[in-house]
């Protein structure tokens, strides 16, 4: 218990002004060289975004009603898969590594996208009974359910708090907006901290099999419980940020645009998030070693 309350005065000092300074002009660095690679060597693929999210999100949207059930899942599903493997792609621009990050790294490191893809899928089928349920049931009932799935997500319970408070202070706002309120929430999955870290781990893990996928995934569990009070203050800020971003495009465009240009924001900017998480991941495993690798999970391995 006492290591555990120490860890979190410890994350809770990289918001003293002098140390979140240099945490934050490293995570701009990082992201900025992120970019770079991004646009060197995978500039079609944001090209290729771009034109999925024009040609395939926002008919579906515009003319929601003109387009067959079959349609609207092929079209969601051609999206979630570019989707998929661009954020996949930030993950392995993003992470330190002693490897000279050219066009070989990442096609060296492509088997990792196997476990990215089908964890994605699964947290596809959440969304949307999330969505599902947040339709169906109004007043606390709804958000409760909503909020479940969603920290079942960043394995934050607090989340489920955060979420019922939301409620309370936009139940005057029109039900449909409270939902895409909810829906930023699970559209930024890609910024839970208990995913990034287990993305991260999983990396660096030198080899891949199911095995390793399992004890990443515990390893980022515990580093997200180590560091609740910095993943949880961080985290809540990227959800508010995007929320207002949300409100903003819904009330300045249609729907169907509004639709498409946050599907677009979220993923040209969830890098500098994903930087963030990940300079934080970096200096967590090397001032926490033993906590992640040589306690409880090493002598399973």
């Amino acid at each position: 218990m006492h290591q555990l309350l120490e860890s979190w005065k410890e994350s809770l000092l990289f918001f003293k002004p002098v140390h979140f300074k240099f945490f934050l002009l490293n995570t701009f660095k990082t992201a900025f060289e992120t970019y770079k690679l991004l646009f060197r060597y995978f500039w079609w693929l944001v090209l290729i975004y771009v034109m999925v999210a024009y040609y395939y999100v926002y008919p579906i949207h515009a003319y929601y009603h003109a387009y067959p059930i079959y349609l609207h899942a092929k079209n969601y599903l051609i999206n979630w898969i570019v989707e998929l493997f661009f954020v996949f792609v930030v993950f392995l621009a993003a992470r330190p590594s002693a490897t000279k990050k050219n066009f070989a790294y990442f096609i060296q490191r492509i088997v990792y996208f196997v476990p990215f893809f089908v964890w994605g899928i699964i947290v596809s089928f959440f969304m949307l009974f999330a969505r599902h349920t947040g339709a169906n049931f109004s007043g606390p009932m709804g958000i409760l359910i909503g909020a479940i799935f969603y920290s079942l997500g960043g394995a934050i319970a607090g989340l489920v708090f955060f979420w019922i408070l939301l409620g309370e202070f936009l139940k005057y706002i029109d039900a449909f907006i409270f939902i895409d309120l909810v829906i930023v929430g699970l559209m930024t999955i890609w910024l839970f901290p208990l995913i990034i870290f287990f993305i991260l781990f999983l990396l660096d893990s030198g080899k891949y099999h199911f095995k390793t996928s399992f004890f990443s995934a515990m390893r980022a569990l515990k580093m997200t419980w180590y560091n609740y009070p910095f993943c949880f203050i961080m985290h809540m800020f990227l959800v508010v940020i995007g929320a207002f971003f949300n409100l903003i495009i819904r009330y300045l465009l249609s729907y169907s645009m509004a639709i498409t240009v946050h599907n677009l924001g979220i993923i040209l900017l969830s890098p500098i998030a994903i930087c963030l998480f990940t300079n934080f991941y970096g200096k967590r495993v090397k001032e926490q070693y033993k906590i992640y690798f040589e306690e409880s999970l090493s002598m399973w391995e």
